[in-house]
């Protein structure tokens, strides 16, 4: 009896502890599932494929657009920087960067004291030079970190611009949330900035969405950044958003212009519909707005990169000259 009981107990134990794996079992699974299609959710957003965000986002920011406001004049602007360089202060910046795999504190100290002589042209000059942007963002950092420094407007405004050149969309993010979150004045040019960098990191969706950034912090939609947004979305080879996009900033009463039907002509000419391009070159001066030689040189690099040369030479070469 006494064995039959225990047998029984033992059992029991069995089928609790079988039960228990197969709920634990089926609650992995289900967790694996939920992860699943939160991670697809999150790819598909991101791509912009499915996302209403990323394919309505750049005609929402039409909505709020107002058309009689007053352009603001934004000082900063950070040329010349090739005479900074030179500077004898800047070399002696930009060769203490250099040995920052073997920095000590004396050497970082030294460093510390020419960033506080450095003039705000100067540290965008050091940030220019860097021939590897990120080590430029990591000496970003670090001098926004220093006592008795403080970033200028322009350091801002370069690093932005040296961020565009690559694919750190993630660092020109960040910059900008510095800037807005400090009450340091943005221009459109700036959040372009961010756009291009997302557009080349492949993240169409979020580069878009830099423009609702950009409403939120107050700062109107101009020419410079309908442009930028164009660009990204041709260079996506999105050529149907970019009309859209285009008939929407002209009904706001933005005026494209000769970088805005560039950007076009090349979006029409990398679908292969090169009547629609040549057709759009000679609406132009209708519209206002004369072809230019990239006009007639993006619609020739294209014959030539498809070996219709007997095409190239059709073309008007007065018109191509400009």
């Amino acid at each position: 009896m006494m064995l039959s009981m225990g047998v029984v107990g033992v059992e029991k134990r069995v089928l609790k502890t079988a039960e228990f794996r197969f709920q634990m079992d089926l609650v992995l699974r289900v967790e694996k599932n939920i992860s699943l299609i939160y991670w697809t959710s999150s790819v598909e957003s991101e791509n912009g494929e499915e996302s209403v965000e990323g394919s309505e986002i750049e005609l929402r920011v039409f909505d709020s657009f107002n058309r009689n406001r007053n352009q603001r004049e934004v000082s900063g602007s950070i040329e010349g920087d090739e005479d900074e360089l030179r500077h004898p202060l800047v070399k002696e910046v930009c060769r203490l960067i250099d040995f920052r795999a073997a920095w000590t504190p004396k050497l970082e100290g030294e460093l510390r004291h020419f960033l506080r002589s450095l003039k705000p042209r100067q540290v965008c000059a050091v940030l220019r030079a860097q021939s590897d942007e990120r080590v430029a963002l990591k000496f970003f950092y670090w001098a926004d970190r220093q006592w008795r420094y403080k970033h200028d407007p322009i350091v801002y405004y370069a690093m932005l611009q040296v961020l565009s050149k690559t694919k750190l969309c993630q660092g020109a993010k960040r910059v900008l949330h510095l800037m807005v979150r400090r009450k340091i004045e943005c221009r459109p040019e700036d959040f372009g900035c961010v756009m291009v960098s997302f557009s080349r990191a492949g993240h169409v969706a979020k580069a878009m969405q830099t423009l609702t950034l950009m409403q939120k912090a107050g700062v109107e939609l101009d020419l410079s950044i309908c442009n930028t947004a164009i660009y990204v979305l041709v260079k996506d080879h999105k050529l149907e958003k970019a009309l859209r996009f285009l008939e929407r900033m002209q009904v706001v009463g933005i005026k494209p212009d000769v970088i805005t039907y560039n950007c076009l002509i090349k979006g029409y000419c990398d679908v292969h519909q090169l009547e629609n391009a040549m057709e759009l070159i000679a609406e132009m001066p209708f519209k206002g707005c004369s072809p230019d030689k990239v006009s007639y040189y993006t619609v020739m690099g294209f014959l030539c990169k498809e070996k219709r040369i007997d095409e190239v030479r059709g073309i008007d070469g007065e018109d191509a000259e400009g």
